[in-house]
C-alpha cells in the first residue's frame, strides 16, 4: 500500500471521526469489505512478524525481473513508484495473475513458486481457469485472515490518524 492510498484511508477516517469520533478504526476501514468490524488498531509494528510472515525483499529475483519493471525501479530514488503484482490486468480483481503464473511471468519469486512443479501448480491451474473458483475462496480467506486474532475492546486503540499511533 503506498502513500497515496494512506492519504484516502485518512481522509475516510478524518471523515468518519468528525461524525463518530473514536468509533471506526483504520483497520475497519482497511478491512471493511472483507471482514467483521469492532477491531483495534495496534499500537506497534512488528519487525519480527513481518520477517518472518512475509517474502523476503531479497529473495532472487533475476529470471523474474523485466525489462519493463526495471524501468519502473531505478537504481536510486524511486522509492515511490509502483509495480503490479498482476501486469496483465493490474487495476481488475479477477484470476490474471494465476494466468500469469502458468506462463511464468509472476512478479516476486515467492509467488512464481505457487507454479514451479510442486504441489501448489493444481490450484494455479484451477483458479487460473475459473474465476468464480477464485474469488469465492479469496473472500472466505479475508474473513479468516480478519478473524486472526483481531485488537478488540481495551486492547490496541482506535487511531485519530492511521498514520501514527495517538
Amino acid at each position: 500500500m503506498g502513500f497515496e492510498s494512506f492519504d484516502v484511508i485518512d481522509t475516510i477516517k478524518s471523515q468518519l471521526e468528525n461524525m463518530c469520533p473514536g468509533v471506526v478504526s483504520c483497520a475497519d476501514i482497511v478491512t471493511v469489505v472483507a471482514v467483521r468490524k469492532s477491531r483495534r488498531d495496534s499500537t506497534i509494528a512488528n519487525l519480527s512478524a513481518a520477517n518472518s510472515d512475509l517474502p523476503s525483499p531479497a529473495l532472487n529475483l533475476s529470471g523474474l525481473i523485466t525489462t519493463s519493471i526495471k524501468s519502473n525501479c531505478p537504481s536510486a530514488g524511486g522509492d515511490g513508484n509502483l509495480a503490479p503484482l498482476d501486469v496483465t490486468s493490474p487495476t481488475s480483481f479477477d484470476n490474471a495473475y494465476f494466468k500469469n503464473l502458468l506462463s511464468k511471468k509472476g512478479l516476486l519469486h515467492s509467488d512464481q513458486q505457487l507454479f514451479n512443479g510442486g504441489s501448489t501448480d493444481f490450484q494455479v491451474g484451477a483458479y487460473s481457469s475459473d474465476l468464480g473458483s477464485f474469488q469465492i475462496d479469496f473472500a472466505n480467506a479475508m474473513v479468516m485472515m480478519g478473524n486472526l486474532s483481531p485488537l478488540t475492546g481495551t486492547s490496541g486503540q482506535i487511531r485519530k490518524n492511521c498514520m501514527k499511533v495517538n
